[in-house]
């Protein structure tokens, strides 16, 4: 599932809503500020979990990650 969205659609913001998706607003342009928490935060946080995710597999093969 895609974390990102530029949706405004009021169907789109209702099914989020009711499916306990947290939704951010960022001010339109904003991207350059956020460039930092990509590069020093997201990025690693993806690395280590797509690290953890690979290992549980190999130890449980049969299984899905909880």
């Amino acid at each position: 599932m895609d974390i990102f969205t530029h949706t405004k659609s009021i169907i789109a913001m209702g099914n989020a809503c009711e499916n306990g998706t947290v939704k951010l607003y960022f001010l339109s342009h904003s991207a350059h500020k956020m460039q930092s928490h990509d590069v020093g935060f997201i990025w690693p946080l993806g690395e280590s979990y797509n690290r953890d995710t690979k290992a549980w597999f190999w130890s449980n093969p049969e299984r899905m990650v909880p």
